[in-house]
């Protein structure tokens, strides 16, 4: 079967790799525009975004992907999160795994990438860069066939199409055009800075100003690197969810300066923000459950499809699942991709809104008074200590310990399906 993949983001070059493994003939394009190369060099992925916290249900994924050794390589594996205050006072500590297969790794999104194009083209998949999606026709009597039209007047044609361009999905667009994602009141700035001199222990630690719920972070993420941020609950208006670098670093550095200054944050804090050297101003986005993922030979996953807050560290995870069990779904029943798409959502919806719930509420620690940041902080607290008494995750083990290969397995066994 030709499958055409949108999106090269997380989900786009999971699936891919997964469905080229299993015999699929796939194309995989994406936006990005590259730069000017050297004749015959080969595109890589560049320094993009911040880093991403994978807890040890997204590492099953890679692991079924083949990948895992690498990306623990990548990252940094951290041992657990550290709740203070702004001053550095400490009120809650939460451990990221309790005897887990894996420990939760942090790894930077550009060092994810270039480990997926590696394998991506060892597997004989290039990705076609440059090519922005503009339009799409398929047939609506029920037979198979797609063709995608992009801005350069090109053309692709595949048995079945997937969308896994992101919360802003020109895929979900096209088929859903009324649907748009709803911001969020949470905005701020992700940025790395490099790794200061002195030794950083592998902790995500999350500084919280008792009275706003503003709250700033820090993670090591692999390298030479650390992942900071900041998130106001009334965020500026003019923000923007594109991951692209700020056009002026130098007035970026400033305004976060005279945000964090009112904070009282560390003064090792301060000196992350001055030696940023990448920064990205963001504002979150959260997408409505949609009536159905898929529309005739067209399906959408990840972000794409049902984009959450990321305050409980799963979006690329639940974006890495979906990819996963689709590839799984297809390989066993390929002759029947749409009643594939019908078992992704009724396989994956629920969990993706057990996860978006939980995501939401712990984002209000943010509150919009004292009072209600009050109150969210002494839910962490409470929560803190029952978690160091009785050993329990920093989130709930139904969402860390799952993993999606083997539910899709089971899935399929209760259905009576067999392998194709």
């Amino acid at each position: 079967m030709k499958v055409l993949v949108i999106g090269g983001g997380i989900a786009g070059p999971a699936l891919a790799l997964a469905l080229k493994r299993s015999g699929h003939d796939v194309e995989l394009f994406d936006r990005v525009v590259p730069p000017v190369l050297a004749p015959g060099a080969s595109w890589v992925p560049a320094d993009i975004g911040g880093a991403i916290l994978l807890n040890e249900n997204v590492l099953r994924v890679f692991k079924h992907l083949g990948l895992l050794q690498e990306v623990m390589a990548a990252g940094t594996q951290i041992v657990r999160l550290d709740v203070t205050h702004m001053d550095g006072r400490r009120f809650a500590v939460y451990p990221t795994h309790d005897k887990g297969e894996f420990v939760s790794t942090a790894i930077l999104r550009s060092a994810l990438a270039r480990i997926f194009n590696r394998a991506l083209n060892k597997a004989g998949v290039y990705m076609k860069v440059n090519r922005r999606l503009v339009w799409i026709e398929q047939p609506t009597d029920g037979s198979l066939g797609v063709t995608a039209f992009f801005d350069d007047r090109t053309t692709a044609h595949g048995d079945i199409l997937v969308g896994a361009d992101g919360i802003h999905s020109t895929v979900r667009s096209i088929l859903y055009p009324d649907v748009t994602p709803t911001r969020s009141r949470y905005g701020g700035y992700f940025a790395m800075s490099p790794i200061p001199d002195m030794p950083l222990p592998p902790v995500f630690k999350v500084m919280i100003d008792g009275q706003t719920g503003n709250y700033a972070f820090t993670i090591p993420a692999g390298g030479e690197m650390v992942h900071w941020g900041i998130f106001e609950s009334r965020p500026e208006a003019n923000v923007n969810e594109s991951w692209e670098l700020s056009g002026d670093i130098a007035v970026e550095r400033s305004r976060i300066l005279t945000i964090v200054e009112r904070w009282n944050v560390p003064g090792s804090f301060l000196d992350l923000v001055w030696n940023a050297t990448r920064v990205i101003r963001v504002n979150f986005t959260s997408l409505a459950p949609l009536p159905s993922w898929h529309r005739n030979n067209c399906v959408l996953i990840g972000d794409a499809a049902h984009g959450i807050l990321p305050f409980a560290s799963q979006g690329a995870g639940m974006s890495l699942e979906d990819a996963l069990t689709l590839a799984v779904l297809l390989r066993h029943i390929p002759k029947q991709p749409t009643r594939c798409f019908e078992f992704l959502q009724e396989l994956r919806s629920g969990r993706v809104a057990k996860v978006a719930a939980m995501s939401e509420l712990i984002g209000r620690r943010s509150g919009h008074s004292p009072v209600t940041a009050a109150i969210g902080l002494t839910i962490l607290r409470i929560y803190s200590y029952t978690a160091r008494a009785f050993g329990l995750n920093l989130f709930s083990n139904e969402i860390i310990r799952y993993d999606c290969f083997a539910a899709a397995m089971d899935f399929l066994a209760a259905k009576g399906l067999v392998y194709a």
